[in-house]
């Protein structure tokens, strides 16, 4: 087996084209003395979800009736902005996409003045779904929450309205 060292630049180069498309990057890995500093690279494996064909649709019409659509997800933030633009949640210059970090050094006065223009959270964690839907009842909204796992369970019982999906069903 021969090891050949890699260039780092190209490779985030090749990888943030994948996820500019909007596909998952997983990283195949391994180490030669169980030391994790220097590892050997197998390679990659990108995957992209199917987004279904009706949720295209389904979000026109919510947004038609005038409900805002704000999107969270676990992506990175270039594979989220991927697949909010095909979904058209993000279809305005004023739109925000936070990262988990980004929405957690803004103070809850600073969300909610820019509520209406929060599009799409990525890199999300449970309690920034939950914070986010008390901060929008907070300023009087009436919060909508769909969810298909136990990190999904805090916001969902918080929401005005939950729609428990999937695996979600259950725990919620």
């Amino acid at each position: 087996q021969q090891k050949v060292l890699l260039e780092k630049n190209k490779l985030l180069k090749y990888i943030k084209e994948k996820t500019l498309c909007g596909q998952r990057v997983i990283a195949l890995a391994y180490s030669d003395n169980n030391e994790f500093d220097r590892l050997v690279l197998i390679g990659f494996v990108f995957l992209k979800d199917n987004i279904r064909k009706e949720a295209y649709d389904v979000i026109k019409d919510i947004k038609l009736s005038g409900v805002d659509v704000v999107m969270i997800t676990g992506d990175a933030k270039d594979t989220a902005i991927s697949i909010a633009k095909e979904l058209k949640i993000l279809d305005s210059d004023n739109d925000i996409v936070l990262t988990s970090n980004e929405f957690n050094k803004m103070s809850d006065d600073e969300i909610i003045l820019k509520l209406s223009n929060i599009k799409v959270l990525c890199r999300s964690l449970p309690q920034d779904k939950n914070r986010l839907v008390k901060l929008a009842q907070r300023k009087n909204l009436i919060v909508g929450m769909t969810g298909d796992g136990i990190n999904d369970a805090p916001a969902l019982r918080h929401a005005d309205v939950g729609f428990a999906m999937g695996s979600g069903s259950e725990i919620a």
